[in-house]
């Protein structure tokens, strides 16, 4: 049987019921957006498409993108994005939170370059903490502004003979 990693509680990861009730209602006109892009080339990645197209926010959320402008209201702040390529924010698969550099240093120098999420193979941190010790540590990574998801092997050290640590507490991280 496999067993799944406990949750870590992460603010702002899932939106509320009433968040996702006032997205669509933004998205639909009904309600204004706090931010409206107007007149950025959307980059479609999956279709390698560059598109005319406006972006609205409400809160910290993407809440529509298309060309409508109905959900601007009076207090809506209105940027103007022509001459600029507006594009999703980029995942990077497989990174190491534990090797080489501290994560501040390393989401300081890849937040800009459109990087906003990452999957972390914590495989040396979970092998070098106790449980509990390594959730901290996932806990306040989950608090910098990079989305950050991580994840452990079930499997002993790569090379035991020059790592003589014991298995991580599989019982307690999943």
């Amino acid at each position: 049987m496999v067993k799944m990693m406990p949750e870590v509680k992460r603010e702002g990861l899932e939106p509320s019921l009433e968040e996702t009730q006032a997205l669509i209602q933004v998205a639909q006109g009904l309600r204004p957006a706090h931010i409206y892009i107007a007149n950025g080339k959307t980059v479609n990645v999956y279709s390698g498409e560059v598109l005319p197209a406006n972006i609205a926010i409400y809160g910290s959320r993407i809440a529509y993108v298309g060309t409508q402008d109905r959900m601007v209201g009076a207090e809506t702040q209105v940027i103007d994005a022509s001459d600029f390529y507006l594009a999703p924010g980029y995942v990077d698969v497989h990174w190491h939170a534990d090797l080489m550099y501290l994560p501040q240093n390393f989401m300081a120098k890849i937040l800009p370059t459109g990087l906003t999420a990452g999957f972390s193979d914590s495989f040396y941190l979970s092998a070098i903490f106790e449980a509990d010790d390594f959730l901290r540590v996932i806990d306040e990574l989950s608090a910098l502004p990079l989305k950050f998801f991580t994840a452990v092997r079930a499997e002993t050290q790569a090379y035991p003979m020059l790592e003589e640590t014991e298995l991580y507490d599989l019982e307690t991280l999943g």
